[in-house]
């Protein structure tokens, strides 16, 4: 019943962007809650999963059982008791939407196959741009690395699944993603690099794999378009042509590097 949802559950996805300040404070919830009541092992979008649900359900139950509560207190009152924090308050408004994507999120892992061919199209698309050497809507440039991000991650999350000596390493690079579009790019050389530090802890030095073998370029999946949109700001902040020069290069070795990525 909702194969027309999971057809186009990457589009979904982006209908739920509005809500990433609430998203981002409930993840630092969460985060805290794991570190001090959660046993190892949980990770931290799991928590983020059972509260949001926690969330939907509560308010569900005070939208159908108003009616028994005696007259001192209004229905406004009682959801102001599920608003724990004021940007969360966006979450409330939205749950009936982010009760579907727990859904969908439950839904067999063959609905979230990596779209490698999507992935390439935008790849291609914005080393296209690149190509020019300068760019007449880095926006909508940087919000289709997002979405290469967001591909990139599913990409990941099956090869870890399939690849138990590197999902923690895996895991590691979705975590960090975001964070990554933050760094400068000398950082996330240093970090997630052919020489960087990332898989130090988890006995899965980087500096070990394969240039250009399958482990790297699964990472290269979120790492590349992450350099990428670095590259991209900061040619947005000061027009020098060498940071358009710098993201083409990176654009250029993700797609070599996507070559390795097998096709479902």
């Amino acid at each position: 019943m909702f194969s027309w949802i999971i057809g186009s559950s990457l589009k979904f996805r982006f209908l739920v962007l509005g809500a990433a300040v609430a998203l981002e404070t409930l993840h630092a919830y969460a985060r805290n809650l794991s570190e001090r009541i959660i046993p190892r092992g949980v990770e931290t979008h799991e928590v983020v999963e059972i509260v949001l649900l926690r969330d939907v359900l509560a308010r569900s139950l005070f939208a159908k059982y108003q009616g028994y509560y005696n007259g001192s207190k209004s229905e406004r009152s009682d959801h102001r008791k599920l608003d724990w924090h004021p940007n969360l308050a966006q979450l409330g408004k939205a749950a009936g939407t982010l009760a579907l994507l727990l859904v969908l999120g439950a839904a067999p892992s063959a609905a979230w196959a990596f779209d490698r061919d999507g992935f390439k199209a935008r790849a291609e698309a914005t080393l296209a741009e690149l190509n020019t050497k300068r760019l007449a809507d880095s926006k909508a440039t940087l919000a289709r690395l997002d979405e290469m991000l967001a591909l990139g991650i599913v990409g990941l999350k099956e090869y870890a699944a399939s690849h138990p000596k590197y999902a923690k390493l895996m895991d590691a690079a979705i975590a960090d993603s975001q964070a990554m579009k933050r760094m400068t790019d000398v950082e996330i050389e240093e970090k997630w690099g052919e020489n960087g530090t990332a898989g130090d802890a988890l006995g899965i030095p980087l500096k070990s794999l394969a240039d250009f073998g399958e482990e790297r370029a699964y990472l290269e999946l979120v790492v590349g378009p992450a350099h990428q949109y670095i590259f991209v700001k900061k040619w947005e902040s000061t027009k020098k042509a060498r940071w358009l020069e710098q993201a083409r290069d990176e654009a250029v070795e993700l797609l070599k590097h996507l070559e390795a990525v097998r096709s479902k």
